[in-house]
């Protein structure tokens, strides 16, 4: 059986039983009003009554004692054979004393039987009486008589008053409803008889002439009850009655009933409780009942005022209170205590409405908008966002911590008593009682002691704080203490500075209760409240400690608390300037905070006295206490309007006063670490399905396996559609996205690509060319990464043969001169956007290096290399010593690409390098200015057809190294599908413009001998140098005629009178002097080319950077 379905049976049986109630309720309500009406013989008695005084005083004394269900048969016996004409007057004081002890409806019911029977009996001889008496006991008693009692005596008439009407309402209204009971018109004191009563026949006629409203005797009572009630003292009374006649009178079904017993209503409204309604089980007439309601609507709008005012009156004592104790450190016992009397009326004021708004079907008064004051202003600098959440579980789950870890860490504390027996808690019979009664919430926290503590600091206590540390802070240990357990506890807590985790800290409290005792709890205290001035970091873990033995041994908890309030005190009054002091100070008092076990009036008490004092020590100190535990007492629902007052504070004290730069900036960081500032929400761009499959492709499936399935798909995409090829572009441009040991993946997907779309590569090619000098420009670090992994992208695509030489060694040199004055570095010039001790264009290049430096490692392009380190060396000299972690990439680079390379120690050996490599390569050489036209993609550049053969097998080499290269990646590019051609395509030298450029060059040096050949020469223009420049540029003709003769011709200068003069000398060339000379010769000529095209290309670069900037 399920719990609706015995709902549903216990429903069915209540509505049988509340059936045959009711009918036998109309059925005495039947025999009742005849015998109002007259009619004689209804209560059958016996034919010879029993007059002894015994048995009529025992019947009356049984009704005095309680009318209850036990004696039912009893009494009807009684009533049926025994006289009691004469005990009237007894017998109604009996029956109203006998009434008060009908606790339950059985007895109730009983009662209810047994007047109706006295009443068909006796008639107008008991009812009258009866009715006199029940109407008095319902009287309200008198305003002045009221207003003569001391608080305490009216609460406590009131309540005595309350239990006895209580009992006697729910009667009177079971008597009127089954007819006993008529109206007040019946009510006739003792003593007076309806007959031969002149006063009585005076007083019912001067009402008949007043025109007395014949009201029913309930309606009457509750109008009584309802109008003199100012306090709502009659609440219960109320309650008590629409609870008990829910049915009989008000119409409510059971099952309606269930659920407001229950607690289950979800809504009240007059609507929603017509579906509960049945009229016809109600005995009292509708128009009573309507008048009744009436009644009760009034007195009920009238009770939701008084509840929103006693809220709002509430509300203000708790903010006095609030604030009284933390401007004077302690919470005045005479305030609290009203306050906690005006919170149980409240709640009891509460309860009740409830209860009756149930029945009634009203609404309850809304008090979460009742506030007095919003917290937060239009003008105000919090967010109102985090201030004030309306749902106080959602706070403290979802914004309280910043991950559930944090949030075990300082909420889940393990209860001691489930792991380790009561007795062992503490050793003091005190301590022990202390214990049970906090097991049993019978006592509030022991922690309350603190509230007393003096905490203003003025000059007339600051000596008195300063001794109150110094004094014995500690307890004397007991001499009677053991060596060993002594020794036990030594170790523990020595123990105590290697726990680092949440199991640990725990396990460490479970072990001290195995430990407890009165110098063991000293010690600890000591050690807690003293830790190692170099272990900040173990304060979580004392504080956990402290949290979880705190509940059972206060004095530990306590103790820690006192002590560091003290020291706080000391710090602020003295203005200590030991940061370090200050800083444990601070942040094991946010820990305990956090902890939940420092009262809040103390913590916000701190906060006061040192934004009174606001210097800089005290800034120090709020800024810390901001930052450990000022966002926690922002969220959490308790403290929130507490902080926001206090954060607007320290901000308006920041305005106010001329405080220092650092000052200002500790203040704004602690502020906006507790009330971050609302940004923006970011809208997430809505991707295509094609953008989202290519992003698949490219940063999550790419791998060394599938890459060739991934380029067979990109090369089935629309590349004529624009927007794909815009998206492959960006995706292929933001190689960051890319996991960076795949990004010569990405090169090899480029490779293959560019021969089907070329220009695809090329805008890819200088995009990530612009984006390094962009990131050059900014140096902004967040990008960092992402310049490190363009870089390493495009060593990875000159790996490939994507891009050329020039364009790598153009990148290298624009990385270590770009942004300097006149494209060189200087130790004494500072560039903002390459500061002395920014390495990180040191990280770019070696990154460069390291992905393509091994293929510079022969021929003209290992001397290019060469030349570069040697600048490169000496750009790192320019710069402040290189951090660990630089110098390391830096080592591990050179070792990769010239492992015989000695590094240079200073800027001046790397100077005096330059100048070395310099005088080697670029020997006798002048720059000229058409130089440019120079192919630049070749690695050299010959003039005379004396280095043609050189250069020949130093591009074989080159050549030879790019085919290997190219080998490798068609190996790597194995995999493709046979069914997809890829066509390789390479560069080649153009020889015809080669010849042409020769042709030209020779003749414009044959012109320009010729004109200077009839020149006039003067005494000392010597002859030999215009001689041997054209020995030089005539090598042809010189090197044919010299191999038929087998000699070689040299101009030997010899001198006649004052005039030079030449003659021409015929050497056999297999001589000493001829092969050293020519063989000397070879080598000028050979170095002069080779450096001439590197000094082009460098100038080049030179004036491009200038333009650029």
């Amino acid at each position: 059986m399920n719990a609706n379905t015995l709902e549903d049976i216990q429903d069915n049986i209540n509505v049988h039983f509340n059936e045959e109630k009711r009918k036998k309720k109309l059925e005495l309500r039947t025999r009742n009003i005849e015998t109002w009406n007259g009619m004689k013989g209804i209560f059958k008695t016996a034919p010879n009554l029993d007059t002894s005084l015994k048995k009529n005083t025992a019947f009356i004394k049984r009704l005095r004692t309680g009318i209850t269900s036990d004696i039912h048969d009893q009494l009807i016996r009684d009533l049926e054979t025994l006289s009691l004409e004469k005990y009237i007057s007894e017998i109604v004081g009996a029956v109203v004393e006998g009434l008060q002890k009908s606790k339950t409806s059985a007895d109730i019911f009983t009662a209810i039987e047994v007047i109706s029977a006295l009443h068909q009996r006796f008639s107008t001889l008991f009812t009258p009486f009866l009715t006199f008496q029940i109407a008095r006991g319902l009287t309200q008693p008198l305003k002045s008589y009221m207003a003569s009692l001391t608080p305490e005596q009216r609460e406590k008439e009131d309540s005595q008053r309350i239990s006895r009407q209580r009992i006697l309402l729910r009667v009177s209204v079971e008597l009127w409803l089954v007819g006993i009971l008529r109206t007040l018109n019946d009510a006739i004191p003792l003593g007076l008889t309806i007959n031969n009563n002149p006063q009585l026949k005076s007083l019912k006629c001067q009402k008949r002439s007043e025109n007395y409203i014949n009201e029913p005797f309930i309606y009457s009572i509750i109008k009584d009850i309802v109008l003199q009630d100012r306090d709502y003292v009659n609440l219960p009374l109320i309650v008590t009655f629409v609870r008990n006649f829910a049915s009989d009178i008000f119409c409510v079904s059971q099952k309606r009933l269930r659920k407001i017993i229950d607690g289950n209503t979800s809504e009240n409204s007059i609507e929603s409780l017509q579906q509960y309604v049945d009229e016809n089980i109600s005995i009292c007439p509708s128009d009573i009942r309507e008048n009744i309601k009436l009644l009760l609507y009034k007195y009920f709008d009238n009770l939701k005022e008084y509840i929103i005012k006693e809220y709002k009156n509430l509300k203000i004592q708790e903010k006095n209170i609030s604030d009284a104790s933390v401007s004077r450190g302690e919470i005045n016992e005479d305030r609290q205590n009203n306050l906690d009397r005006l919170e149980k009326h409240l709640e009891r004021l509460i309860n009740n409405t409830k209860i009756l708004a149930d029945i009634l079907g009203l609404l309850m008064p809304d008090l979460k908008n009742q506030n007095e004051e919003p917290i937060n202003n239009v003008d105000s600098c919090i967010r109102s966002s985090n201030s004030l959440l309306h749902d106080k579980e959602e706070m403290i789950s979802n914004f309280l911590w910043d991950d559930d870890d944090q949030r075990k860490f300082y909420e889940d504390i393990i209860d001691l008593k489930d792991v380790v027996p009561l007795s062992l808690l503490t050793n003091d019979k005190k301590q022990s009682r202390e214990n049970e009664a906090y097991t049993e919430n019978k006592t509030p926290s022991s922690i309350d002691k603190l509230d007393e503590m003096d905490l203003d600091i003025t000059d007339d206590n600051i000596e008195g704080i300063e001794t109150e540390l110094n004094e014995s802070d500690f307890l004397q240990e007991d001499l009677s203490i053991s060596k060993g357990v002594s020794m036990q506890i030594d170790v523990y807590i020595v123990r105590l500075l290697e726990l680092n985790n949440r199991d640990m800290i725990d396990q460490a409290a479970i072990d001290f209760c195995f430990l407890n005792s009165k110098a063991s709890r000293n010690k600890l205290i000591k050690a807690l409240c003293e830790p190692p001035r170099n272990r900040q970091d173990i304060f979580p873990y004392y504080s956990r400690l402290i949290a979880t033995l705190g509940r059972y041994i206060h004095n530990v908890r306590d103790s820690v608390i006192e002590y560091l309030i003290k020291q706080f005190k000391k710090i602020i009054a003295l203005g200590n300037k030991d940061l370090e002091l200050r800083t444990r100070n601070a942040r094991y008092l946010s820990e305990l905070i956090k902890f939940n076990i420092v009262p809040h009036h103390l913590i916000f008490h701190c906060f006061k006295i040192a934004i009174d004092k606001f210097s800089k020590q005290t800034i120090e100190i709020l800024s810390i206490l901001l930052e450990e535990c000022g966002r926690f007492l922002f969220r959490h629902p308790e403290t929130n309007p507490r902080m926001v007052t206090l954060l607007e504070t320290i901000m308006r004290k920041k305005s106010a006063q001329n405080l220092g730069q650092q000052e200002r900036l500790m203040i704004e960081n602690a502020f906006y670490y507790v009330n971050p500032p609302e940004q923006p929400i970011i809208q997430r761009r809505t991707l295509s399905v094609e953008e989202l499959y290519i992003r698949k492709l490219i940063y999550l499936d790419l791998n060394k396996k599938n890459y060739p399935r991934i380029l067979k798909q990109l090369r089935k995409l629309h590349w004529e559609n624009p927007e794909v090829e815009y998206t492959l572009f960006k995706l292929f441009s933001k190689v960051w996205n890319v996991r960076f040991n795949n990004i010569h993946l990405l090169a090899i997907l480029i490779k293959s690509l560019s021969c089907y779309h070329h220009e695809f590569t090329i805008k890819l090619v200088d995009s990530i060319l612009e984006q390094i000098r962009v990131g050059l420009e900014e140096n902004n670090y967040k990008h960092n990464q992402k310049q490190i992994a363009l870089v390493r992208y495009l060593g990875e695509l000159y790996n490939y043969k994507i891009i050329d030489t020039p364009v790598i060694f153009d990148t290298l040199y624009t990385l270590v001169v770009f942004g300097h004055a006149g494209g060189r570095p200087h130790p004494c010039k500072f560039t903002p956007i390459d500061a002395p001790d920014d390495f990180f264009r040191i990280h770019l290049v070696c990154t460069l290096l390291n992905t393509c430096g091994l293929c510079f490692d022969r021929g003209s392009s290992r001397k290019k290399m060469d030349i570069f380190l040697s600048f490169f060396q000496y750009y790192i000299h320019t710069k402040l010593p290189l951090t660990m972690d630089v110098e390391f990439i830096l080592q591990d680079t050179m070792r990769l690409i010239r492992p015989n390379l000695r590094l240079i120690s200073s800027l001046e050996e790397a100077a005096k390098g330059i100048d070395e490599i310099i005088a080697k390569y670029i020997k006798s050489y002048d720059i000229q200015t058409n130089s440019h036209d120079i192919d630049d993609s070749t690695d050299t550049e010959s003039f005379n057809d004396d280095d043609v053969p050189i250069f020949d097998d130093q591009e074989g080499e080159i050549l030879e190294k790019e085919d290997d290269l190219a080998d490798n990646i068609k190996n790597e590019s194995s995999h493709i599908n046979e069914d997809d051609e890829i066509i390789m395509f390479r560069r080649e030298r153009n020889k015809k413009e080669e010849e042409e450029f020769d042709i030209e060059f020779s003749k414009i040096v044959s012109e320009s001998l010729e004109a200077r050949k009839f020149d006039r020469k003067g005494i000392f223009d010597l002859p030999l140098p215009i001689k041997r420049q054209n020995f030089h540029m005539n090598c042809n003709e010189v090197e044919t005629s010299n191999v038929s003769n087998n000699n070689i011709t040299f101009a030997l200068l010899v001198k006649r009178g004052n005039r030079p003069m030449t003659h021409m000398v015929d050497i056999p060339s297999d001589s000493a002097l001829a092969i050293s000379t020519r063989t000397k010769k070879e080598a000028e000529k050979q170095e002069q080319q080779h450096i001439k095209s590197l000094v082009l290309k460098y100038e080049r670069m030179d004036n491009d950077g200038k333009k650029r900037v």
